[in-house]
């Protein structure tokens, strides 16, 4: 199968076990759960993690023009290098006393540390309003395997669309308080009375 031009090998998965096993396939969906979410960036995480890789667009079906966009504003702000940096930084994880690198550890721990530090530092710089206002995140999309290695963990960077930011007239719809213009008509049927 290719997929933005490169090459990925696909497994076929016993008839028996169709449903019971996630594959590349059969998990694409896993990334695109929030509705928000128009694209991601696939970082090179197989066979070994390789933050300054080549990254792969991926985007949500008909929504090719925001990826683009945000993808832009990406390159611009020149965030790949200070996710680089960030990803450096990160303690790479162990296993049997600390002989063998755990990838799969250090992929997660990845993920959990650019979530605290590097994602809130870039989502406060970028804009808020407009069309092209968006956020990002991480996200380790996972699939386990027919054959070979049990699991397989991507680290993705999500682009997710921010909420449209609503007017003062709608949030005071919201509160406990009468609008103003009622409140003028009831004090002056007030007055009325007292005279």
């Amino acid at each position: 199968m290719t997929i933005y031009g490169m090459e990925f090998e696909q497994e076929e998965v016993p008839k028996g076990k169709k449903y019971m096993i996630s594959t590349r396939d059969n998990s694409e969906y896993r990334w695109q759960d929030d509705p928000k979410v128009f694209g991601a960036l696939e970082v090179p995480s197989e066979p070994d993690f390789v933050p300054d890789g080549d990254l792969v667009a991926r985007f949500v079906t008909d929504r090719e023009e925001e990826m683009d966009k945000a993808v832009e504003v990406f390159d611009a702000m020149e965030l790949r290098d200070e996710f680089v940096k960030a990803c450096e930084g990160v303690v790479k994880q162990t296993c049997c006393c600390g002989l063998i690198p755990d990838d799969d550890s250090t992929l997660k721990e990845t993920a959990r540390v650019l979530r605290n530090g590097w994602v809130k530092s870039v989502n406060k710089r970028l804009g808020t309003k407009g069309e092209d206002a968006f956020r990002i995140d991480i996200f380790v999309w996972n699939w386990h395997n027919a054959t070979g290695k049990a699991e397989t963990n991507i680290l993705l960077i999500r682009f997710i669309e921010r909420p449209k930011q609503k007017s003062p007239s709608s949030l005071r719809s919201r509160s406990m308080s009468p609008p103003p213009e009622l409140l003028r008509k009831e004090t002056s049927k007030s007055r009325d009375m007292k005279t």
